[in-house]
């Protein structure tokens, strides 16, 4: 059924459009994670070129339960990232960091060296964002001896506000 719109919006201010007969299902895979990460990206350089790091990222969850006591739950992904990407997370990403990972989340199945099939299910990782590093927080160095006061033989018409 055909049915026209009137647009009102960036671009569109004012304009009649008509819907089309059949409407497409837009389907996404897409997953947002922020985490730290759980163990140091183990690297693999592919014979083909390309790099692959994969490590595992922690993400928790707390709320508190009917008697008011505090609940944490944890999920631990598999990560998987490729190229740039992965080299990247070679040169700076360290176990305990907060990251963001978006992505899209894979399965695959294989059959380990006993015969049996496993499967897997990995976060294939097409952005990494650095939120911070380790809870480790180290001060800057003081530039100002402890003995000398601030602003010590400055005159106030010296001063810059």
């Amino acid at each position: 059924m055909e049915q026209d719109y009137t647009v009102w919006g960036p671009g569109f201010w004012g304009k009649t459009i008509k819907s089309r007969k059949r409407k497409k299902k837009i389907m996404k895979n897409v997953i947002h994670l922020i985490g730290r990460i759980g163990k140091q990206p183990e690297i693999l350089n592919l014979e083909s070129g390309n790099t692959i790091a994969k490590f595992s990222l922690a993400t928790s969850e707390t709320w508190k339960d009917k008697t008011g006591e505090k609940k944490e739950e944890t999920q631990w992904h598999n990560i998987i990232l490729w190229n740039n990407q992965a080299k990247v997370a070679e040169m700076y990403l360290n176990k305990g960091d907060l990251v963001a990972i978006d992505g899209k989340i894979m399965y695959r199945k294989f059959d380990d060296k006993d015969g049996n099939t496993r499967y897997v299910t990995e976060i294939k990782g097409n952005t990494l964002t650095m939120l911070g590093g380790n809870k480790k927080e180290v001060a800057p160095p003081s530039t100002t001896p402890e003995n000398a006061s601030i602003g010590e033989g400055v005159e106030p018409d010296d001063l810059p506000f």
